[in-house]
């Protein structure tokens, strides 16, 4: 720890006759120039300006985020049925310390419960199960599942299914797309719609515009 700061003290002399340094510096003149004082804020529509300009850039940055996510997102909405229930609980429960972990074990339960249902959908099944059997250790996947959660809608009617992966897992992520369609789940395209967070600034701003 000691040599994570200076010493802030020096050893004082003993009593030689020699002059002490710190009473001698002590009585020099000071040099040092007055600190710059900061712009004060003249009037309120300074503050209103700021505040305004602040707002809209962070809805425009929310707006871009938009955007992008909705390129790189397979989005489905699916009817609510019991082989959600795992991955549901799985996100519910992550606690958020490590997402890289969570979208992973999201995936992993993802694939483990479609690989399991029975249906007609075999074919994709086979991916899944072959994916599973081939992985021996989810964590390795923490480069290839850039994002995984598995959610209810606002009206707790379906389940929300957000999957990004790499391209080494795009094989994977069209067999959980193929059995989510069959489910009656339906993908959605295009940037997601606003959250609650952006949908509240929109409201905010709009009310203090009006002022």
């Amino acid at each position: 720890m000691d040599k994570w700061f200076p010493h802030a003290l020096q050893s004082r002399q003993s009593n030689t006759g020699k002059p002490d340094k710190s009473t001698s510096q002590s009585q020099r003149p000071s040099t040092t120039e007055p600190r710059a004082k900061r712009p004060r804020v003249e009037s309120s529509s300074d503050i209103v300006a700021l505040v305004t300009a602040v707002g809209e850039l962070s809805l425009e940055t929310a707006r871009k985020e938009r955007l992008h996510s909705g390129g790189l997102f397979r989005t489905f909405l699916v009817p609510l049925h019991e082989v959600f229930e795992d991955p549901l609980r799985v996100t519910q429960t992550a606690s958020g310390a490590d997402q890289s972990q969570d979208y992973v074990l999201a995936w992993a339960s993802l694939v483990l419960a479609q690989a399991t249902l029975p249906s007609t959908v075999r074919e994709a099944q086979k991916v899944l199960q072959a994916h599973a059997a081939n992985t021996q250790d989810i964590s390795a996947l923490r480069d290839a599942v850039l994002f995984c959660r598995v959610t209810y809608t606002f009206d707790s009617k379906h389940a929300k299914i957000l999957i990004w992966t790499a391209e080494s897992l795009t094989t994977v992520a069209k067999a959980i797309q193929f059995i989510a369609i069959a489910l009656g789940g339906e993908a959605k395209f295009g940037p997601p719609p606003r959250t609650a967070k952006e949908r509240k600034a929109v409201g905010l701003l709009g009310r203090f515009n009006k002022q």
